[in-house]
């Protein structure tokens, strides 16, 4: 059965739904709320079922939690502060690419902000985009792009 963890604020936890299994509590979550699931790629943990972002609305935080390590010490604050105000939605950028980004929805600062697991987490914010028509955004997901067509390439079925 597929992987699908759960974020409990009340009780600091993720939790695999399916198994009702206790993924990660406590130690840097206050309120996690958003998360971002990966199976496998390079900066994850090695075995399945991969590495998990958490988004904390109070700590104003990012979290990696390491599902192959124990329940009591698995977890590691990616980013924090700087751009954060209320991180609520979180999402992997363009895999294969790495480092790959991560992107957040901040609500408290209505905007899009992108971190870099690879740099220190205390400095490794870009806002991506901010104010505008953002009210107050909530969750956000990365489309692939697209390969340009042209006349003489066939692509989707479509010449």
């Amino acid at each position: 059965m597929p992987f699908q963890p759960y974020t409990m604020e009340a009780a600091r936890t993720v939790f695999d739904v399916p198994a009702l299994t206790v993924i990660s509590t406590g130690q840097n979550f206050v309120r996690p709320h958003g998360i971002a699931v990966d199976q496998g790629a390079p900066f994850f943990p090695a075995n399945e079922p991969g590495g998990i972002r958490v988004t904390d609305l109070s700590a104003n935080a990012a979290i990696l939690v390491d599902v192959n390590l124990p329940n009591n010490a698995n977890q590691t604050v990616e980013s924090v502060g700087q751009n954060f105000s209320f991180p609520a939605g979180i999402t992997i950028g363009a895999w294969p690419a790495f480092p790959t980004p991560f992107y957040v929805a901040d609500f408290g600062t209505r905007a899009v902000i992108e971190y870099d697991p690879t740099l220190l987490a205390t400095g490794n914010q870009t806002v991506i985009s901010a104010g505008g028509l953002f009210v107050g955004p909530a969750r956000l997901t990365v489309v692939p792009e697209q390969p340009v067509q042209t006349e003489n390439e066939t692509w989707g079925g479509i010449k």
